[in-house]
């Protein structure tokens, strides 16, 4: 029987299908593989940063210190 599609009988079109099924597993299993890097990649990332974080406080970065605590303008005494 013969479609629009080509004869899905003949050797060569389960050949295409078995390549396309071939190809189509390799690449999920390629995403799989990049996703989990990613994910990996990202909590090196996280710890680097929170050891950065520590060392900065450690040495007393100014940007890493938090300001001492400023009167709000309702705090500040009036002289009258």
């Amino acid at each position: 029987m013969r479609t629009t599609y080509g004869d899905y009988g003949s050797e060569s079109s389960r050949r295409r299908r078995t390549g396309i099924r071939t190809l189509t597993s390799q690449l999920s299993a390629l995403k799989q593989r990049h996703r989990d890097e990613v994910h990996q990649l990202r909590k090196a990332l996280d710890a680097a940063q929170g050891e950065i974080l520590e060392l900065r406080r450690r040495l007393g970065h100014p940007r890493d210190i938090e300001p001492p605590h400023l009167p709000a303008q309702t705090d500040i005494p009036r002289h009258h």
